[in-house]
């Protein structure tokens, strides 16, 4: 039987979710009206948070993905049933439609193939394919397999003086006003102001780790590491400035925090998307692409409930 409870329960489920689906990040999303739908016997464990927009559920409310999360032991067809059951419980509401945005699929094949199945044998369809990019951990010395355009770059860099390091003592403001302007010429708007940006590396500095590349004092390019699990690192917010595009320090940022999950234990360094709405950025997917990262997808999921 599945329980139908308030979006901000307190959950300790037997295995380590995805700190966007976790209890202390839906904490932080205040305005957000919801539900959490939880399943558990034995080792077999599932559970969704869904927040309400009009008469949509979704999930997730701000953050890259959301979605189911399972234990390992979990079938097919309990996943399967639990799908059925929810859905069935959210007719009964007047809700119209839900939304689903899973992980990518490098986070854990095998749980990403069933999610899919299942959704799609429920009624779902996948209304937004996005490229993500990622690397493994077990691939060696960065410099080794990355494209030799990207070699010079980094090697351009180095010679330059310039050097990456995880910030200690973090301007809040001036990395939020390179971030801000480097979407902006991207055509990438910044939803985040910079109050919210400090605040979350205050509330959660376990989570969120500042990279910085330096010129002497001047900071030229930054990005934020999050820590999605315990052995992922997802790179958010990565920001350049225009000044020294020739010298592309943002692959001496990407050395730097591959080492950095290289040294803590992490074995997935995921790039994010090069896709936007599941339009292609092809100069980001080459320049991905050139880094060594490999391919995998990140599904959006919707269906109609009447």
């Amino acid at each position: 039987m599945i329980e139908l409870l308030n979006i901000n329960t307190s959950l300790s489920p037997s295995f380590e979710p995805f700190w966007f689906n976790s209890e202390e990040y839906a904490g932080k999303q205040a305005e957000g009206e919801g539900i959490l739908l939880y399943y558990k016997k034995e080792e077999k464990e599932i559970f969704l948070r869904l927040y309400r927009k009009d008469q949509t559920l979704i999930s997730p409310l701000r953050a890259p993905f959301g979605s189911l999360e399972f234990s390992t032991q979990t079938d097919l067809q309990t996943l399967y049933e639990f799908v059925k059951e929810s859905l069935e419980k959210i007719k009964l509401s007047g809700i119209r439609s839900m939304q689903l945005v899973a992980p990518p699929e490098c986070y854990d094949l095998q749980k990403a193939d069933m999610l899919d199945e299942v959704l799609i044998h429920a009624g779902f369809s996948v209304t937004v394919t996005e490229l993500n990019y990622h690397l493994e951990t077990n691939l060696g010395a960065f410099e080794n397999f990355i494209h030799d355009s990207e070699k010079r770059r980094l090697r351009k860099s180095i010679q330059a003086g310039f050097e990456c390091t995880v910030a200690q003592e973090i301007d809040y403001k001036a990395v939020h006003q390179l971030i801000a302007e480097c979407r902006k010429r991207k055509g990438y708007p910044l939803s985040m102001p910079a109050e919210a940006f400090e605040k979350m590396f205050r509330d959660f500095p376990e989570r969120y780790t500042l990279f910085t590349v330096k010129d002497q004092s001047k900071i030229i390019a930054a990005a934020v590491g999050v820590k999605v699990r315990s052995d992922i690192l997802y790179n958010f917010l990565p920001a350049d400035d225009e000044d020294y595009l020739s010298y592309s320090p943002i692959v001496l940022l990407n050395k730097a925090m591959y080492d950095y999950c290289c040294q803590n234990g992490y074995h997935l360094y995921d790039l994010g998307i090069a896709t936007s709405g599941g339009v292609r950025n092809e100069g980001l997917i080459r320049f991905k692409e050139h880094l060594g990262a490999a391919l995998s997808h990140k599904y959006s999921y919707e269906i109609k409930l009447g």
